[in-house]
């Protein structure tokens, strides 16, 4: 049916967006950095299509809570 519309009071205050990480490798270079959990690239073979960064993602990377703090909402999470 209708919508809901919530309105905040924010005069006198700042108001600032999430913080859009176009460029991240968190969860996938995890974090404290490990060499057995760098999942970035494929060295051995570059034309490897098999091999994906989705496959390699750490959800419980250390890193995640930090940028969550920082104010990060939404990352691009690259190999």
């Amino acid at each position: 049916a209708g919508a809901v519309v919530v309105e905040h009071d924010a005069a006198g205050r700042h108001c600032t967006p999430g913080i859009v990480d176009m460029h991240s490798h968190a969860g996938v270079y995890g974090w404290p950095e490990v060499w057995a959990r760098s999942d970035g690239n494929e060295m051995t073979n570059p034309t490897y299509p098999q091999v994906r960064a989705i496959d390699a993602f750490d959800p419980e990377d250390e890193a995640i809570p930090r940028l969550l703090a920082g104010g990060v909402t939404t990352a691009q999470i690259l190999p």
